[in-house]
Order: C-alpha cells, then sequence, then structure tokens
C-alpha cells in the first residue's frame, strides 16, 4: 500500500538524471507515488552542480547525456571527493552491456527504456532499497566484529597472564607479549612451534585429546593443568 512504501524510503530524496523531459516527468511522477521527493537535472553539469550542492539519497541515472556519460558523472564526482549515492543506471533497448558495466563500478540495477519503464521502476526501487538495507547490515556487523577484535587484543596484550591461539593440530599461531616474560621465548621463536613441544611427553596424550573434543565441539570449554 503507500504508506507502506513511504515507511520503506522514509522521504528519501532521488536525483533523476535524464534529459528527455517527457521520460523525466513520468518517472518523477511515479517515484512521488512511491513516498520519494524527486529533483530532474537534464545534463550531467547540471547533475553535478545539484550534488555538489544537495544531499541525494539515490540517483536514477541515464546513461547516455548529451554532454558526459554516466562513467564521466561518476569519474568527476570522485575527483571532486564526493560520493556517488546509491543508483540505477537507465539505458536505451540494446545497450545492457553498458547497463552491466555500470553495474560494476557501483550500480545497484538497471532499467531499460521501454515501454514497461514506469511499471517496473517500484520493484527495481524496492530491490535497491533492499540490497542497501543488507549492505548496511553487513557493514554494521563488520564494523562491531572489529570493535570487538580490538578489545580483544587489548584486554590480551595488557593482561598479567599470557595467552596463544593455536590450530586445530596445536600449532602456536599467536602468542600475547607477556609471552617472553612467562615462556622466556621469543615471538621469532613461534614459527612452526606447537604447544606439544613445550609439555612433558607424559602429558601430551590428554592435552591432544582435549583439543580434539574441543574442535568436534564436544568439550568447547575446558580447564587442565600441566
Amino acid at each position: 500500500t503507500h504508506p507502506q512504501k513511504k515507511d520503506m524510503t522514509n522521504e528519501k530524496h532521488i536525483l533523476v538524471i535524464e534529459d528527455n523531459l517527457g521520460v523525466a516527468e513520468l518517472l518523477c511522477e511515479k517515484l512521488k507515488e512511491c513516498g520519494y521527493t524527486t529533483y530532474n537535472a537534464s545534463s550531467g553539469k547540471e547533475a553535478l552542480s545539484y550534488m555538489k550542492a544537495n544531499k541525494v539519497d539515490r540517483v536514477i541515472l541515464d546513461y547516455s547525456l548529451p554532454d558526459m556519460d554516466g562513467k564521466k558523472i561518476i569519474a568527476s564526482l570522485t575527483e571532486a571527493g564526493i560520493d556517488m549515492p546509491p543508483f540505477i543506471v537507465s539505458t536505451g533497448r540494446g545497450d545492457e552491456q553498458l547497463a552491466v558495466d555500470m553495474m560494476k563500478l557501483g550500480a545497484y540495477d538497471y532499467l531499460v527504456k521501454d515501454k514497461t519503464l514506469v511499471s517496473r521502476l517500484p520493484e527495481t526501487l524496492a530491490r535497491l532499497e533492499h540490497e542497501i538495507e543488507r549492505d548496511e547490515e553487513l557493514h554494521k556487523a563488520q564494523q562491531a566484529l572489529r570493535e570487538s577484535e580490538e578489545r580483544f587484543r587489548n584486554f590480551v596484550e595488557k593482561a598479567s597472564d599470557f595467552f596463544v591461539k593455536l590450530s586445530a593440530n596445536g600449532i602456536i599461531r599467536y602468542a600475547s607479549p607477556n609471552w617472553q616474560r612467562h615462556m622466556g621465548l621469543y615471538a621469532d621463536d613461534l614459527p612452526g612451534m606447537t604447544i606439544f613441544d613445550l609439555l612433558h611427553p607424559d602429558d601430551k596424550g590428554s592435552l591432544d585429546k582435549q583439543l580434539k573434543e574441543a574442535v568436534q565441539e564436544e568439550n568447547l570449554h575446558f580447564a587442565a593443568e600441566y
């Protein structure tokens, strides 16, 4: 329904870069029905000027304009230090390969300018919003992971004890800075060393069994003294 579309876009502002005024008018009308605010730029120069001066959330980009093509617009924005907003590229029939090339430059989707152009626009926009939401969630997850790893690293490196990271077969992949103070060994001693190299022979079988159980998720946490 119409209110759901407004919730989806949250009054996002779309720049329609289209030199055919009839097509631009139809696109803008449909976009407004979907809950977007719009502005039409009929040339690449006008589009660049508008994006430098205004906040634009989404772009529908006609690849072929009188003064420049879509690749030139993206390159000009990059030179000016401006990020291209999420965009859909529109092309004439037979130019699908150009659209694919533009998707390699960051386009989320493309529209072929034919008689179904306007009717396909809402579905394409819904797909665009879904892709953007997914990318944002992925970015947040990656950022949270980096922050978590940084906190863990700070904890490990400042702790009075020392920590080691092992491979499944006991090879020491990492040892915290206190490794040297506790063990009398240096980081240069690590390559190829296994935890078993540091154990009394009588203890190796017991640790090997516990590590295998951990890898097989039968015993993820265990305390042991060797």
